[in-house]
């Protein structure tokens, strides 16, 4: 078992309604009511669990691995009384690493294209250490489903390949029919 918890404060000099992260798509004008008030909030959603579960055979350590926080969104979630947030899967997945070195990782996790600490290791990501991690310039990630084969090299060199789902959007949003 693992996580953390957080608790983290939010200031803005135009009010959004938003939560931690900010959507700067959003950002009122000048001349809109929301524009000359401020907003100032506390939120503990990033808090997160984990579960680390390995066994090692003869030749192959299996793994399997979950995690979850609370920045999902139901229908009924608000701050403004009770902070309803539903738990929300950020990775669910299974791997065999062989004594080869040769790994086959199964599931939800983070993108082959998410840069790691250590080869292409998966719960070795060097994520931003921010409250707003998302829009950290040159963070590219994603949390996806995929399948991922990797081999590594005596720990100097990796090379993988992986299949995943995915996460492009390839049409307009809220456009006329016509």
């Amino acid at each position: 078992p693992g996580g953390f918890l957080a608790a983290e404060f939010v200031r803005r000099s135009r009010a959004l309604g938003a939560d931690i992260n900010t959507p700067f798509n959003n950002l009122t004008m000048p001349g809109a009511s929301q524009s000359t008030m401020s907003e100032f909030f506390g939120s503990g959603r990033q808090s997160r669990i984990s579960m680390l579960a390995q066994g090692q055979l003869t030749n192959v350590k299996l793994s399997g691995y979950y995690e979850a926080d609370f920045l999902s969104a139901g229908v009924t979630s608000n701050n403004n009384e009770s902070n309803s947030y539903p738990l929300r899967q950020r990775q669910a997945w299974g791997q065999a690493s062989f004594n080869s070195g040769w790994s086959v990782t199964g599931g939800q996790m983070w993108s082959l294209v998410t840069e790691t600490k250590h080869g292409v290791d998966n719960r070795t990501e060097a994520v931003p250490m921010t409250i707003d991690p998302q829009y950290t310039v040159g963070f590219s990630w994603a949390r996806q489903y995929g399948l991922r084969l990797a081999k590594n090299f005596d720990n100097k060199v990796w090379a993988a390949v992986s299949i995943e789902n995915a996460q492009a959007t390839l049409s307009t949003h809220g456009n006329g029919d016509n």
